[in-house]
């Protein structure tokens, strides 16, 4: 039978061709919309990883800073007159942390005529199980010979400056300072993936399936562990009908002192506000340099020319190609330039950025995190590891293939005051 002829040679009537026939193009490649981003756990295992024997390590932490406290009374105890010599009997205090013979001061007072202290005073008896102190006027610390108003409120800063001995005294009471321990987990991380026997034997565009599936999975599993080194809790599981669960705690775990939630808009945000948002986290070490791990919101907004004052010298490159963190993450690294210290900024697109609202973001894209990456250690069992491969782990019997990644970790965060988080509400 011949074939009809339904159309012309070139196409101009109504015929049709079978699907089957059709050569389509495909690329031989799956492209991904955006890398995996795992900023911290990357810097973490370049630096260097730890392995511990138990499901739970801890290390030891000790504050050298000046010894201080506050004034806990709403009507604390007043001093008996603005003379040398006067007296302030059993002034309630936050903590036990003057002993007699100390010489302390009230910083949170002012100079002038009108001043609410800042008065120095000697301790002249300490209850530690109070605690208080009593205390005997030495002076303002800012008024030269004259004492002005010496009123204590509450909230009141309290610091020793030194002690005073009289001649031929007998020694003082030995103190001991014990570290304090601080602990977290070994958190068990587990992704699979698998292809049955058909699937893994197609000839398909780009990698085969079975390798597609495990560069998915196992991106998705470090993005897994980045996200708990975050915000991961400390936390054990100890359910009678399984076996105990363990959960690493992560940095905002950990980070408690120095919290800054910007008042305004980050809109309204500049080099100025970093500059006193940053301030506490030099003050153990002035001069050192610190990573900033910023949101997409954080990052426009630095990025912003009104960000940045006029005439300041606000960002600068690091000459150093070989630099370590350039060498992580293929780029050069900026560095803001504080008057305590340098910040190396590092964009953190994956963990701090709302993909469901990105039009409106929520409060995860508005912060940032500045932190002292010495003091930082990536934890992990001992004979394990992170990123662990395991193949060929479908059950007995099973055509088909699964494969597996595994990870044992947990965070070491040591000297919290060392490291802020900044957030904007709006």
């Amino acid at each position: 039978m011949p074939t009809a002829i339904t159309s012309s040679a070139y196409g101009t009537g109504t015929g049709t061709i079978l699907d089957e026939r059709v050569v389509t193009f495909r690329a031989d490649e799956v492209f991904q919309l955006e890398p995996y981003e795992t900023a911290l756990l990357a810097v973490l295992q370049r630096i260097g990883t730890e392995s511990v024997p138990h499901f739970q390590f801890g290390w030891l932490e000790k504050d050298r800073t000046q010894v201080q406290t506050a004034i806990n009374d709403a009507s604390p105890s007043a001093w008996s007159s603005t003379t040398v010599g006067a007296t302030c009997t059993a002034l309630v205090t936050d903590h036990a942390a003057f002993a007699v013979k100390d010489v302390i001061m009230n910083i949170t007072g002012t100079a002038g005529a009108t001043a609410s202290g800042p008065w120095v005073a000697r301790v002249s008896a300490s209850t530690p199980a109070t605690p208080s102190v009593d205390l005997v006027l030495i002076g303002d610390a800012y008024g030269g010979g004259a004492i002005d108003d010496v009123d204590n409120t509450d909230d009141d800063v309290l610091i020793k400056i030194g002690t005073a001995f009289e001649e031929f005294s007998s020694k003082p009471d030995a103190t001991h300072i014990q570290p304090a321990e601080v602990l977290n987990y070994i958190q068990h991380f587990r992704n699979t993936w698998a292809v049955g026997d058909y699937t893994e034997q197609l000839d398909v565009y780009g990698v085969p399936e079975l390798a597609l599936q495990a560069e998915e999975s196992i991106g998705k599993h470090r993005l897994d562990v980045e996200r708990s080194s975050w915000f991961g809790l400390y936390l054990a599981e100890n359910d009678t009908t399984v076996q105990p669960t363990y959960y690493s705690g992560g940095v905002n775990e950990y980070l408690t002192t120095n919290l800054v939630l910007y008042a305004g808009v980050l809109a309204d945000w500049e080099y100025g506000d970093l500059v006193d948002d940053a301030g506490a986290v030099f003050q153990y070490k002035a001069g050192e340099t610190k990573l900033m791990f910023a949101g997409t919101e954080v990052m426009n907004r630095m990025g912003n020319p009104s960000w940045q004052g006029a005439g300041d010298t606000v960002y600068t490159n690091v000459q150093n190609n070989r630099d370590l963190l350039s060498e992580i993450f293929g780029m050069r690294i900026k560095e803001i330039v504080l008057p305590n210290g340098n910040l190396r900024v590092i964009p953190h697109y994956e963990v701090f950025v709302d993909r469901i609202a990105p039009t409106t973001p929520g409060l995860i894209s508005k912060q940032c995190y500045i932190l002292d990456i010495r003091q930082l250690r990536a934890m992990t069992l001992r004979n394990k590891g992170i990123g662990m491969i395991e193949m060929n782990i479908q059950d007995a019997g099973q055509h088909g293939r699964m494969d597996g990644v595994y990870s044992y970790f947990g965070l070491e965060f040591k000297h919290e005051k060392r490291h802020a988080r900044i957030q904007f509400t709006s």
